[in-house]
């Protein structure tokens, strides 16, 4: 008997498909008072858990297939999401 792997080669303890997702502030026109918040939208990433992802293979996009492994876990495992926040709060070109 071999290993039976589940949902996207994941063992199959692996039922569900949480998200994470990022928001931004953005200011509208000249008026920095008037503030809304938008979803950031990551290109591969899975996004819509109602909706199967995007045919990417061979590619795998390194920041989008880490974004869902980090959904498995938990912030403290993932010290990369953290700084990635924190470039993203601090306007870090490169990052945006």
């Amino acid at each position: 008997d071999g290993i039976e792997w589940g949902w996207a080669g994941l063992p199959p303890s692996v039922v569900a498909r949480p998200e994470i997702i990022l928001e931004a502030q953005v200011s509208q026109g000249n008026d920095k008072s008037v503030v809304s918040s938008r979803e950031l939208h990551f290109r591969w990433k899975p996004g819509d858990v109602t909706q199967r992802p995007q045919q990417v293979a061979p590619h795998q996009p390194r920041l989008d297939w880490q974004m869902w492994f980090a959904a498995l876990g938990s912030y403290e495992h993932n010290p990369w999401l953290i700084h990635l926040i924190y470039k993203l709060l601090h306007g870090c070109k490169p990052v945006i």
